[in-house]
């Protein structure tokens, strides 16, 4: 994402760092969330509990209220930003490589590391010479795939605005996020969306109308997690 930026771009850079990185900073204007009174921050902890069901293959058991999100400007300022990523790489089908994740430009090389970690999807580190992404090995691959770009986007922020979350300092560098940690809530969750758009770029889907029996085949075309594929297609208002 090198080069100059677009204005748009440059906005939502702006208001992601004036905010706390726990609340929306449009939480109080948002038309969306004024006419409606419905936010996708409302979702964010249904979700990772639908995650854990996912895993321990529960997901019959996922009953979920998505609010549409079409209206809202956040995520799709979001959305305009996965669909120049993944266009800048060139990528027209599914699924998205996970090899691009390394490509991405930022200043200094990214590592990937599938390592067992106790209680975390994944997490980031800022070490001098390199970024390095932890992905947790017992995780299914879908999972540690949007874990990744989940991470990417924290490194792309990092590079376009204030850091925002609490860092923890160690003799090896400084962690500066994780995927579910509670530490800048409102973030954690534009990197989930980040993630989400990456893997299942807009593009691809709109104009389609899919059924709860469709996600088996799509999320094994997408590699993606099929509660992911879910929250996504809900929001898109195509499912």
């Amino acid at each position: 994402m090198a080069g100059m930026q677009d204005r748009w771009e440059t906005e939502f850079w702006q208001l992601i760092g004036h905010g706390d990185g726990i609340q929306c900073p449009l939480t109080d204007t948002c038309p969306h969330h004024l006419d409606t009174g419905k936010c996708p921050y409302d979702e964010r902890y249904r979700t990772l509990k639908a995650f854990e069901l996912e895993k321990k293959h529960r997901f019959g058991d996922i009953k979920l209220r998505i609010a549409s999100a079409h209206a809202c400007p956040v995520f799709n300022l979001i959305d305009r930003l996965a669909d120049r990523y993944v266009r800048e790489h060139g990528i027209t089908r599914p699924p998205v490589p996970s090899e691009i994740a390394c490509q991405t430009a930022v200043g200094k090389p990214i590592e990937v590391q599938s390592i067992p970690l106790k209680s975390l999807y994944g997490s980031l580190w800022d070490l001098e010479n390199r970024w390095v992404i932890q992905l947790n090995c017992n995780d299914p691959l879908a999972i540690r795939r949007y874990t990744l770009f989940h991470e990417v986007f924290h490194i792309i922020a990092h590079q376009n605005t204030n850091l925002v979350f609490h860092g923890i300092k160690t003799c090896q560098g400084k962690r500066i996020g994780n995927f579910n940690t509670r530490a800048g809530d409102f973030n954690e969750m534009l990197a989930n969306h980040f993630s989400a758009c990456v893997i299942t770029p807009l593009a691809w889907l709109e104009g389609h109308c899919f059924q709860r029996e469709d996600l088996d085949a799509l999320s094994a075309t997408f590699e993606v997690p099929k509660v992911m594929l879910y929250v996504r297609l809900k929001r898109l208002g195509v499912l």
